[in-house]
């Protein structure tokens, strides 16, 4: 079976607070009053989800970091919260390489969004 019948295509995110580099397909730094970019296509495929806690390697100078990017539906970070403690305006995370670490991109509230701010 074509591997591109599995799962959903996404496309026509941006993202905020960082930027994406299309041939290193990693997370990088923003360019000077770079506020929002364009995303490329995500392919988001259905997984088994593991119960069992996998021991995370050390990491290396050679390898990459991972980030867990909250996708939000609009550039407001909702201030409501779900009965599951979640921001209503989440829709899920998306795991992307970087060559900094998780809390690098933390700080600089960096997340994806299904429409950017026209301000």
């Amino acid at each position: 079976m074509d591997p591109t019948h599995n799962g959903v295509h996404i496309f026509g995110l941006f993202i905020e607070g960082a930027r994406w580099n299309h041939e290193e397909k990693i997370l990088e730094d923003s360019l000077p009053c770079e506020i929002c970019c364009d995303f490329p296509e995500i392919h988001f495929l259905p997984t088994k989800i593991s119960t069992e806690s996998p021991n995370a390697p050390e990491q290396t100078e050679s390898e990459l970091y991972t980030f867990e990017c909250p996708v939000y539906q609009t550039p407001e970070r909702s201030r409501t919260w779900t009965t599951a403690g979640l921001a209503s305006n989440f829709l899920t995370s998306v795991y992307l390489s970087t060559k900094k670490p998780p809390s690098h991109w933390i700080t600089l509230q960096v997340a994806l969004l299904c429409e950017k701010d026209e301000k």
